[in-house]
């Protein structure tokens, strides 16, 4: 199909970032005795996302996934969980090779409420898991009937063999959140999260008080070799930790209580950023105020010591949005950010990449498809950024139903791998199956990559008139491309045929296009010669 140059200029209107997306200015960077032209930008490299390949898991059941990390034997391992038809919850971890290729899959659990929140690894590909069970582990409050839930850990060796899991808490209800190792190299772990009990491990949980923010120290074997409490007189808890590089923890969580920070008000709670030291001694506490509900979900530390927090906020008039604080090794706010549109926004995870930057997930539900990035209802969002917060390239996953990305890992330079939740039947060999856990690979391109190229059906270098011609695209990437067949008409077929009436010589050049950020055009190096 061919069209005239002004049918082709009226079609392409990139409109693919949200008002809310960096506007890059482009300059002609380079061009090669080939023919081959690059936009691209004056003030950072041009990149864009491209979608490798993508991979499911799971069980006939509805699976949840939570957690990814990347462990020392270059492998992936998956948390999560998963309900079956009983209303049994058991955890659920499944390892995959860097290819996405099924090494093994685990539940573990009782006959209870068993759910994986976190993991973590040490030097030997060794696996630790932290949540929330209400199962009757071996413990001592478990026979009371008022017992409720408990902070759970286990271990799980490189090729899947669960070497030990268990409870800690009182009798009212505790759970884990988060987990970070002491030390690498030695073992150990700390676990955070909240706890309403005040007895057994809880003993020395302050009383008259609510629910606190919990640090839990563990040896390699899981046995406690401190226990610590945070918090003020309401509803406190950790979210999400990281260990830093000195040894230290933070924790990124909640709290709605005044005398945190002696605060006059709170309006349905604020988040909050603790750090302490590997003996549980808190160094400081930053309590990040806006106006209405906040909603914090994982913190991480870059190259240059800085901190960087992520989740959502509530705004009066655009509703939840994206949002991310910057904050210093000593507990003070850089810069707060919020992005998204009119609906609901939720960044879930973010991850330090080797430049210093960081690429965030989460997903994004709006009540108008105003943005040419939503797919469906819900999709799978992630956003890379600089080290300052300013994004450099964002991009959505899904399908007509609901989708939600989890978690983000940096394997290597410009190589994500994202974990979601499946809705959509994607997955061919299991068309019935749509609760699982969802593995992407997607590649962080330059648009110096971005190099087309083709060829012809032709045998010799001239060709009769009204005799159709084949144009073979061997680009590797590029989701959108424009042919100009020299003679005043174009295509934006990806293989298209073309027919010259005249005798003439043509000189023909391929445009491919992705996203708003990057164009390359690629000049066939014989002209094409049209004899009657």
């Amino acid at each position: 199909m061919e069209h005239s140059p002004k049918d082709v200029a009226d079609r392409h209107i990139f409109g693919m970032y949200e008002r809310h997306s960096l506007r890059y200015g482009f300059a002609w960077a380079l061009t090669l005795a080939i023919g081959f032209t690059l936009v691209a930008s004056p003030l950072w490299a041009q990149k864009f996302p491209l979608l490798r390949w993508q991979k499911f898991y799971g069980t006939p059941a509805v699976d949840v996934p939570v957690r990814l990390i990347l462990a020392v034997d270059s492998s992936l391992y998956l948390g999560g969980y998963t309900h079956d038809a009983n209303q049994v919850t058991n955890g659920l971890v499944v390892k995959v090779d860097l290819q996405g290729r099924e090494l093994w899959q685990r539940q573990i659990g009782g006959a209870g409420y068993d759910e994986i929140r976190d993991l973590t690894s040490d030097n030997l590909a060794n696996l630790f898991f932290a949540g929330v069970t209400g199962t009757n582990l071996t413990h001592p409050d478990a026979p009371n009937p008022r017992h409720r839930a408990d902070f759970w850990v286990g271990k799980i060796r490189p090729e899947g063999e669960v070497e030990w899991s268990k409870a800690f808490g009182g009798t009212a209800q505790d759970q884990a959140f988060g987990i970070a190792l002491t030390d690498p190299g030695a073992g150990g772990f700390t676990l955070v999260g909240s706890s309403w009990s005040t007895d057994f491990d809880c003993q020395n949980n302050p009383p008259n008080q609510l629910n606190n923010l919990w640090l839990l120290y563990l040896n390699r074997f899981g046995q406690v070799v401190k226990s610590q409490f945070f918090g003020g007189r309401k509803n406190d808890w950790g979210q999400s930790m990281v260990r830093t590089k000195d040894g230290g923890f933070v924790t990124l969580g909640f709290t709605n209580s005044e005398d945190i920070d002696n605060a006059t008000t709170r309006h349905n709670g604020d988040i909050w950023l603790l750090k302490a030291d590997a003996q549980g001694n808190q160094l400081w506490s930053t309590v990040i105020r806006e106006p209405y509900e906040d909603m914090p979900q994982r913190v991480c530390e870059n190259n240059y010591g800085n901190l960087a927090a992520v989740g959502s906020v509530f705004t009066e008039k655009e509703g939840k949005q994206f949002w991310m604080a910057l904050v210093d090794r000593e507990g003070k706010v850089l810069k707060r950010l919020k992005w998204g549109g009119r609906g609901l926004d939720q960044l879930t995870s973010i991850y330090p990449c080797a430049d210093g930057g960081f690429i965030l997930s989460g997903y994004g539900f709006y009540k108008s498809l105003d943005t040419k990035l939503q797919k469906g209802r819900s999709d799978v969002w992630l956003i890379r950024t600089d080290p300052d917060g300013n994004i450099i390239w964002q991009q959505t996953f899904g399908g007509p139903e609901d989708e939600t990305g989890v978690d983000v890992v940096e394997v290597r330079p410009g190589v994500f791998y994202v974990l979601a939740r499946k809705v959509n039947t994607f997955d061919k060999t299991r068309p019935d199956a749509k609760d699982d856990f969802w593995l992407l690979r997607v590649d962080e391109l330059g648009c110096s990559e971005l190099r087309p190229i083709f060829r012809t059906n032709m045998v010799e270098d001239r060709q009769k008139a009204n005799t159709p011609i084949r144009f073979l695209n061997q680009s590797a990437e590029g989701d959108r491309f424009v042919w100009d067949f020299g003679d005043g008409t174009t295509s934006t077929e990806r293989m298209p045929t073309k027919v010259y009436r005249n005798p003439g010589v043509y000189v023909v050049k391929l445009t491919a296009y992705f996203n708003q950020s990057c164009s390359a055009s690629y000049t066939y190096p014989k002209p094409i010669i049209i004899v009657q």
